[in-house]
């Protein structure tokens, strides 16, 4: 297994995390993790809020929000909110610039488009109108835009120019392939993909982006809770280190080094 002692996960959702475990429970002590954690309603931001709040106030040996004490300052976790191509709540986009003004965001989104059932491709507009906002937002306030995008790349490419003024986007479990990845960068050098655990799944198009891509545009994340394999009912923020075993299986030349220095250019850290 690896030896590594900080680990990166490009995007997570924290407090839905906590309603399965703590999503810490299997790193050791002295691991210390950085990770994007997205809300996508006021609820889920403010149970994100105080369950943030609680943890850093937490003193040894007491237990904050499930997480032990003992992780307490080497638990970094940045925040994004958005309104989701899923469920595209545009009401919501005066609470988003509300945080943005107030400093309280590392990023927005999850912005996009998902086209992947009928039923979302009902509120196709409202997408659109979602994704607007959130890109001028971006732009607005400089910070990167986190993109979720199912059979819907033929819009990002429609609105490229947009993405051209913001410091940095990130394609969170990217679905591929590499082809299309590389039509992206072509028109975005400097875009972000990241991957999970359709590494372990064994998934082609997910697995010809590790191989092909150039290593200073990849980045790991677990998706947690959301993302899992088959007979797995969630999956935990503990698992970036199968992610990142899997990834370094695949492709030799990455490394815990590039991962870092990618998240560092991602958030301006």
């Amino acid at each position: 297994m690896l030896e590594i002692s900080q680990f990166f996960d490009a995007h997570f959702h924290f407090s839905e995390c906590l309603k399965y475990e703590n999503p810490f429970s299997a790193l050791e002590n002295f691991t210390e993790y950085y990770g994007c954690s997205c809300a996508h309603s006021v609820e889920e931001w403010f149970a994100q809020k105080t369950a943030l709040e609680s943890l850093e106030k937490t003193k040894i040996p007491e237990v904050s929000a499930g997480v032990p004490l003992s992780y307490a300052g080497k638990i970094h976790i940045l925040k994004s909110f958005g309104l989701h191509p899923q469920n595209p709540a545009v009401e919501n986009a005066e609470f988003l610039e509300n945080l943005l003004e107030n400093n309280w965001l590392d990023a927005v989104g999850e912005a996009g488009f998902d086209l992947f059932t009928d039923e979302f491709k009902k509120n196709l507009d409202r997408q659109k109108e979602a994704w607007f906002i959130q890109a001028e937002l971006s732009a607005k306030y400089n910070k990167p835009l986190v993109v979720h995008c199912r059979k819907g790349t033929q819009y990002i490419f429609q609105e490229i120019d947009a993405l051209k003024k913001i410091p940095a986007v990130l394609f969170h479990s990217f679905p591929g392939p590499a082809e299309e990845a590389f039509s992206i960068l072509r028109k975005l050098p400097d875009a972000f993909f990241s991957y999970g655990k359709q590494i372990l799944n064994g998934n082609k198009k997910v697995l010809s982006c590790i191989k092909e891509l150039p290593l200073k545009n990849i980045l790991l994340e677990t998706d947690a809770p959301f993302q899992h394999l088959k007979k797995e009912r969630f999956t935990s923020c503990s698992e970036i280190k199968r992610v990142y075993q899997a990834a370094f299986d695949v492709r030799k030349e990455l490394s815990p080094e590039i991962i870092k220095d990618n998240f560092f250019a991602l958030f301006g850290l």
